[in-house]
């Protein structure tokens, strides 16, 4: 018997449920007619990654369907391309043949709703982007990187069912322009109906036509042409309705928006104008009406040169360090009731026992999520950890703690093998969580359950009793994933 021979639903339950790769998969799908057809939409299910490397091939691929039947749309949903990526193989095509490839394969991918362009600046043309854009009627999400302001049009009355615009911006040589991009132009026909905006490298101003449905925005590096406006100005008044906040490395480009952060050796001060600024701007013309749900910041040090006047119900900072003692102002303009940070290593526990302390003093704090890494936990115990924080909540208002623990593949780092029990206790006596669960308790009525978290184990979850710290009773699983879920707590 052939392989042939089997039907249909055994070649591809053998396809799909071996552990041939996706590699081996097209080259099987290349045989014959009967294989393509079959193992198309299994290969095409997943994004696909491509460079000049494998171009070629994924596009011969593609196109073996279309020459049996010209009607043939690939049903493929999502392309990531990479012009950045040195192919491998010698044969690869050249950056400039490898542009009517590109195009040649996304006019076989009619439903395609994602598609994620790199190094665009090194092969694409702006009129080569915007026809490649223009052939993809159902495109719902565009992410474009290496983009200059040249490309201001390519958005322009193309992929009308956007929702989701990514644009990352770098440096051109031109000599009339020292100031990042200003995004605005490429918004132009979408600022209605996107509803998640990604931006790098950008420069805004509190001026022009609002991006009323962005509910999602995400800056890096982002500078603000009129320093009177703050840095907050410019986000308030184009993105109204935005409920989740990322904005990081502002303090970075801040250094092109006030004479006094350009000339100051008091850093500090220069951050003071930037607050001043922000605060005058919202006295004036408001501030987002319904607050936050999410706020993300670098780090204090932006949370405060921000110097937003709203509520945000969750604020995330990557790194907990105060240089200026200014936490307690910065937690207390947005008043958060949750504070999520992270704490990598022992020589930072001191910059986030400060950060505690502050966090004592903010009444609207009750949640805290702390993200450790496996690093920290082979300089510190578990149980030492838990005795510092609870020593410096004292008297807080905190109620909930969730420590994450990561799993550490993404800075290095030796996995932490130790199930969350293990933990609790050098020998796994589970009979030590009642006091260690009264570290917390003890000098902080309020304090109420413990979330631990290590990536790769199950979520464990105690409860002690509200006035008296005692009577520890271990959850469920699923009742304490209710639990964040209600709390807004999830990761």
């Amino acid at each position: 018997m052939h392989l042939l021979d089997l039907n249909d639903d055994i070649l591809l339950y053998i396809a799909t449920q071996s552990l041939l790769s996706r590699t081996v998969l097209s080259i099987m799908s290349r045989t014959c007619s009967k294989l393509h057809d079959l193992l198309s939409p299994a290969l095409l299910r997943e994004p696909v990654a491509l460079d000049r490397s494998n171009l070629a091939s994924f596009a011969l691929f593609v196109h073996a369907g279309c020459l049996r039947n010209p009607a043939f749309s690939a049903p493929l949903r999502c392309i990531n391309f990479d012009f950045w990526q040195v192919p491998d193989a010698l044969d690869s095509p050249t950056l400039e043949d490898s542009v009517p490839l590109l195009s040649g394969l996304l006019e076989c991918t009619q439903h395609l709703t994602e598609l994620s362009i790199q190094g665009i600046v090194l092969a694409l043309t702006p009129e080569d982007l915007r026809k490649v854009l223009a052939s993809l009627p159902t495109l719902q999400s565009v992410k474009l990187y290496g983009l200059t302001r040249d490309y201001h049009d390519v958005l322009t009355n193309v992929c009308p069912g956007l929702k989701t615009i990514v644009l990352a911006f770098m440096e051109d040589d031109s000599p009339h322009t020292s100031l990042p991009v200003d995004p605005r132009p490429f918004l132009q026909t979408h600022g209605p109906s996107i509803t998640k905006l990604v931006l790098s490298g950008v420069t805004l101003d509190a001026s022009g036509t609002r991006c009323p449905g962005i509910v999602d925005l995400q800056i890096v590096d982002y500078s603000v042409r009129n320093a009177d406006s703050g840095l907050t100005g410019p986000l308030v008044h184009l993105f109204p309705n935005v409920e989740h906040a990322h904005l990081l490395f502002l303090q970075r480009a801040s250094n092109a928006t006030t004479f006094s952060f350009r000339q100051s050796l008091d850093l500090h001060t220069a951050l003071k104008d930037l607050r001043t600024a922000a605060a005058r701007w919202q006295t004036t013309h408001g501030s987002w009406p319904n607050g936050l749900r999410f706020l993300e910041v670098e780090s204090l040090v932006g949370l405060y040169c921000l110097g937003l006047r709203c509520d945000a119900a969750r604020v995330k900072i990557w790194i907990p360090s105060d240089p200026f003692r200014i936490a307690h102002t910065a937690l207390a303009d947005v008043r958060p009731r949750c504070l999520q940070f992270s704490v990598s290593r022992l020589l930072e526990m001191e910059d986030v026992l400060r950060l505690l302390d502050a966090v004592s003093q903010t009444r609207s704090l009750d949640h805290l999520i702390i993200d450790i890494s496996p690093g920290l936990l082979h300089e510190l115990s578990f149980h030492s950890l838990l005795s510092q924080v609870g020593d410096a909540l004292r008297d807080s208002h905190v109620s909930h703690i969730l420590v994450h623990v990561s799993n550490g593949d993404d800075e290095g780092e030796p996995l932490l093998d130790e199930p969350p029990e293990l933990l609790l206790s050098p020998h796994g006596d589970m009979r030590t969580e009642e006091p260690l669960l009264g570290l917390l308790a003890n000098g902080n009525r309020r304090f109420h359950r413990l979330f631990l978290e290590v990536k790769g184990h199950s979520l464990r979850a105690w409860e002690c009793g509200i006035t008296d710290g005692q009577g520890v009773q271990e959850l469920d699983e699923a009742d304490a994933r209710r639990i964040l879920v209600r709390e807004d707590m999830l990761l």
